[in-house]
């Protein structure tokens, strides 16, 4: 358990900073660029 939370934490706090506004915005610029949606998805998955 002691191993656990660390890496359960900065999980947690790493999701809720990539889902701040700024970081949205910047990946939709990047993805709506995109005709093939697997393209779109692999440049999200990258960024994320």
């Amino acid at each position: 358990m002691q191993t656990l939370f660390p890496f359960l934490l900065a999980l947690s706090v790493g999701f809720a900073h990539a889902f701040e506004a700024d970081h949205l915005v910047a990946v939709s610029n990047i993805v709506t660029r995109r005709n093939d949606i697997r393209l779109a998805l692999k440049d999200g998955v990258f960024w994320g």
